[in-house]
C-alpha cells in the first residue's frame, strides 16, 4: 500500500506542475493580448508599461522589449522616452 501511495503522489506531483506550467503560460498569453489592445487603444501604455517593468527588475536583469515596427516608429516621433533606456 504504502508503495502504491508513493507512486501515486508522484504523478500527482507532475501532473499538478505541468498544470501550473499550463497555467502560468495560459496567464502570459492573456496579460500579452491585454497589453496589445490596451496600446491600440492609446500608445502611452506602451511607455507606462516599460517603466514600470524597468522600475521593478534589477539593473542586471535582462529585458527584452518588442514591438511593431509601427508604434516603435510612432514613439520616436512623439519622443516617448523612457527612463533608463538608451
Amino acid at each position: 500500500m504504502a508503495d502504491w501511495t508513493e507512486r501515486l503522489a508522484s504523478v500527482m506531483a507532475v501532473q499538478l506542475n505541468e498544470a501550473a506550467s499550463a497555467s502560468a503560460s495560459l496567464a502570459g498569453q492573456r496579460v500579452e493580448k491585454i497589453v496589445r489592445q490596451a496600446v491600440t487603444i492609446d500608445s502611452e501604455v506602451l511607455s507606462r508599461v516599460v517603466e514600470t517593468t524597468l522600475f521593478k527588475i534589477s539593473e542586471t536583469s535582462p529585458l527584452t522589449l518588442r514591438t511593431s515596427p509601427e508604434v516603435a516608429t510612432r514613439s520616436e516621433s512623439e519622443g516617448d522616452d523612457v527612463p533608463g533606456m538608451e
